[in-house]
């Protein structure tokens, strides 16, 4: 309610909160009073009496003051802090992984092929003989692969492809374009064929293992856009896109690439 008191702060700011709560604030100091009873239970001059009683300076220092640029940084101090601390915490994560599993078997080689007609890719493990050439990577494209495999599950679109840059870097185990075995006996052939958002490296590991035992598996690469990515025939990325066929006619492209694998892959 307006009073005499209240026209006379004419330099203050009143912030009235109904019944319980006055705040005034002046250019010089700061005075807080807060009612305990309904403001309706006191007079004007038993409110002044108790206002008297109940008042608070409290002067501001230099050292009260905050600075524009500190105004800007504090707010963002602790989500900073955050990030730097969970990408050094990432990075402290993987380091030395993934682990190479033991071979107890035959030394696994690995090619990079490609259908002649339908032009899929594909990566051959295969028993080989032993070789001083170097191993491949766990991701034949390197970052390309990771970054693909990223997106899939959206840490590309979040930055965070850094969670999987560690597999461009891993070592296979496979020993690059090393000749096959020299022996008499036939390895029987496996068809690897990739789920939906995978792609001819995601199982390398299993794979080696597989091919140690004396198995040639040939790990197809489709190109219904259900890899996580792939490099066509002319040289062009395609990366996941499962909109590029009909479900039907997707499971038609498979089931021709897994055909012409059979029919052009030697055992």
């Amino acid at each position: 309610p307006k009073t005499k008191d209240t026209a006379k702060t004419s330099q203050a700011i009143c912030i009235l909160a109904p019944k319980y709560m006055k705040v005034l604030i002046s250019t010089n100091t700061l005075v807080v009073a807060l009612l305990l009873c309904k403001a309706s239970a006191f007079s004007p001059v038993s409110k002044r009496a108790w206002y008297s009683q109940m008042e608070i300076t409290m002067k501001l220092t230099p050292h009260d003051v905050m600075t524009r640029s500190e105004a800007i940084l504090q707010p963002l101090f602790f989500p900073i802090a955050f990030a730097a601390c969970f990408r050094i915490g990432a990075a402290l994560s993987v380091i030395n992984q993934p682990r190479l599993p033991t071979n107890d078997g035959y030394p696994v080689g690995s090619q990079i092929l490609r259908l002649p007609k339908l032009g899929s890719r594909i990566r051959l493990f295969y028993p080989c003989q032993d070789s001083d050439s170097k191993t491949s990577g766990y991701c034949t494209d390197g970052t390309a692969t990771s970054d693909g495999m990223a997106g899939l599950v959206g840490f590309r679109q979040l930055g965070l492809s850094f969670l999987l840059a560690h597999l461009a870097d891993a070592d296979s185990g496979c020993f690059e374009n090393a000749p096959p075995i020299q022996t008499k006996e036939t390895f029987p052939l496996l068809i690897y064929s990739h789920g939906y958002g995978g792609n001819m490296d995601m199982g390398t590991y299993f794979l080696r293992a597989v091919a140690a035992k004396g198995i040639v598996v040939a790990a197809l690469e489709h190109t219904d856009g259900t890899a996580s990515s792939t490099v066509l025939s002319d040289g062009s990325r395609l990366d996941f896109d499962p909109s590029l066929f009909s479900p039907r006619e997707g499971l038609s492209l498979r089931a021709k690439e897994i055909l012409e694998a059979v029919d052009y892959l030697p055992t």
